[in-house]
This record gives C-alpha cells, structure tokens and sequence, in this order.
C-alpha cells in the first residue's frame, strides 16, 4: 500500500517565492503546488485538498485575508491548516492571524529551515529535511 504524499498549496503572487518553497521541500517528499492568482485560491483548495496552505498576505485583485476567510468558511476546506507568509507580518498581524484561526504566521524574509520546522509541527511529522 502506498503512503499518501503530502501536499503543500503555496499562494503567493511572486514567482520566485513558489520556486524557493518548491526547492526548500524538494527533499522533503512532499508535492508543492505554486499558484500566483489569489482568485483561484479557493477553487484550488477545494480540488486539491492539501495538508497545509501556505498564504501571503499582500496579493493583487484578492488579499490573503479575504482567501483566508473564504478557506476557513467552507466545510471542504475549513480543516485545512493555512500558515500566513508575509512581509507584513508585525505583532498586529500575528494578532489579527491568530483571531482568524491561522496555524502559524511567519515573516518574510524567512529561514528555510525555519520554515519546514512550522510546516512539520502543523503537519505533526518529524522533520524530514534540513537546509
């Protein structure tokens, strides 16, 4: 029997970021999906059905609150753990992310392994990969 892989949605509008989470969990086993439009977040989320989400906040056209509040308010997608990812991640958006229900709140720029450690905590998996 083959062991589900664990799949990470990763939402931000900068390309390089999606190639950066993608090769800090390349050794990891995990599947990275990289989506650049915040529009179609949600309807990802719903038909992926990943592990973990990783969010950024400042995004054109839709904001990672508003993709937040759409994933959280709905039954398909609302046990999904999400980890906000963003430059403008002060004391008053880490406040603002845990009255939301985020899982985790992580500043940019950030440690790579620092990264993988909180996905793994999320997750409840030993850490699997070190940079």
């Amino acid at each position: 029997m083959t062991e589900k892989k664990i799949k990470i949605l990763v939402i931000d509008d900068k390309e390089e970021l999606l190639m950066l989470v993608a090769v800090i969990f390349e050794d990891t086993g995990y599947e990275i999906i990289g989506l650049k439009n915040s529009l179609e977040a949600f309807e990802t989320a719903i038909k992926e059905q990943p592990d973990v989400i990783i969010l950024d906040i400042m995004m054109p056209k839709m904001d990672g609150w508003e993709v937040f509040k759409k994933i959280k308010g709905n039954p398909l997608t609302a046990h999904t753990p999400v980890l906000i990812l963003s430059v403008m991640a002060d004391r008053e958006e880490a406040e603002k992310g845990k009255e939301m229900g985020a899982d985790a709140i992580m500043r940019k720029p950030f440690e790579p392994n620092k990264l993988i450690k909180i996905v793994n905590k999320i997750l409840n998996t030993e850490e699997k990969h070190s940079v």
